[in-house]
This record gives C-alpha cells, sequence and structure tokens, in this order.
C-alpha cells in the first residue's frame, strides 16, 4: 500500500458519522448508554427553557388585550340590550297609561254630557212648574192661599197651591143630614177625583185633596 493510498483512506475515515454504539475513532471509551435501556443510569438533566423572545411576549400581550377587549365589549353589549329592553318596556307602560287617560277622558266627557241633559231636564221642569204655581197663586184669593215658606221646594209648594186652587171650585159643603147642593164646578171635579183615584200613589196633598173631593160628591 503506499504512502498516497493509505493517507486517502485515513481521511475517509474520519469523515464517516459517528453512530451511539460505536467506540470512539481515537479508541477511548464508548459513549454512555441510553438511560432507557438501564434503569440504574439517572437521567441526565433537561436544560431550562429558553427565554421568550420580544415577538412572543407582544404575541401574548396582544392576545391578552384582545380578549379583554372582546370581554368588555361583550358587557357593553348587554348594558345596551338591557337599557334598550328597559326603555321599550317604560314606553310601552307608558303607552298603556296613555290610552287608559284616553280612556278615562272620554269617559268623564260622556258622564258630563250625560249630567248636563239631566240637569237641563231638571231645570225645565222646574221653570214648568214656578211658571204653573205664578199663575195658579194669581187665581187664588189672599185669604185662601196657603202658607208658603222659602226653605219648601217648588214642587211642595205647587202641590199645596193645586190642592188649594182646586177648593176653590168645590162650593158650599151640605148641612148636617141634609142634601148635597149641586157643585158648580161638578164636571171638573169628578174629572180631577178621578185622576187622582188613577194614580198607584198619592202624596199628603194629593191625598187630602182626593178626601175632600170624595166628599163634596
Amino acid at each position: 500500500m503506499t504512502r498516497g493510498v493509505y493517507c486517502s483512506q485515513l481521511i475517509d475515515f474520519f469523515h464517516q458519522p459517528i453512530m451511539p454504539n460505536d467506540p470512539a475513532p481515537d479508541g477511548g471509551n464508548p459513549p454512555p448508554a441510553d438511560p432507557n435501556s438501564d434503569p440504574n443510569t439517572e437521567p441526565a438533566p433537561s436544560d431550562p427553557p429558553a427565554p421568550e423572545s420580544d415577538i412572543e411576549r407582544l404575541r401574548k400581550s396582544k392576545d391578552k388585550w384582545k380578549a379583554d377587549a372582546l370581554e368588555k365589549q361583550a358587557k357593553l353589549d348587554k348594558l345596551e340590550a338591557d337599557e334598550k329592553a328597559r326603555k321599550d318596556k317604560e314606553m310601552e307602560e307608558q303607552g298603556q297609561l296613555k290610552e287608559l287617560a284616553e280612556q278615562r277622558r272620554i269617559d268623564l266627557e260622556a258622564e258630563k254630557a250625560k249630567s248636563e241633559a239631566a240637569q237641563k231636564e231638571l231645570d225645565e221642569i222646574e221653570n214648568d212648574r214656578k211658571a204653573e204655581l205664578e199663575t195658579l197663586l194669581k187665581d187664588i184669593p189672599e185669604d185662601k192661599k196657603p202658607p208658603l215658606d222659602d226653605s219648601m221646594t217648588t214642587k211642595k209648594k205647587l202641590e199645596m197651591v193645586r190642592y188649594s186652587h182646586s177648593l176653590l171650585n168645590t162650593g158650599p159643603k151640605p148641612p148636617v143630614g141634609g142634601q148635597k147642593p149641586k157643585s158648580e164646578g161638578g164636571d171638573e171635579n169628578a174629572k180631577r177625583l178621578k185622576e187622582l183615584r188613577s194614580k198607584p200613589h198619592l202624596t199628603d196633598a194629593e191625598a187630602a185633596e182626593e178626601m175632600e173631593l170624595s166628599t163634596a160628591e
């Protein structure tokens, strides 16, 4: 073997990869055994984690900021939704109250119109009674007029005046045990008596008038 060939083989030997179980190229001690195959061999300590880079810290900070922003936005959206629901409910209640108030106003106006119509009718009746009262009082002599008091109602006064006015045409009463003289207004009295007897209920004045007319028959 020439010297050139030997050098070439030696160079090739040193360029071969070193396998785990192969002896050291320099003939020294073999590499340590695999800890997984030897239970008595302690595992080699692991290397400490590499420190985070600035880019990694920036990425984590950005992700945390984004998560916080999304959480705050979700809370804000919920608050806005709750506020909108509250306002909608309040507007609905106000609408119902407004509707009730409008209905109440319509009812009050109807009651007022009904009351005014009834009062108008009562006023007309009162005016008719006063007119009749004045007319009848003119026909009754002063000594025949009933005692009227301002505390009496027009209706009460008219009842008393009607009764006093009806007595004007009854004529003289017959003597005791004698024949009744014929009344001058017999037809009118009979008509009035028939009218009184046809009523289901009589006032005190009408009852007295009926008794007087019945006696005069």
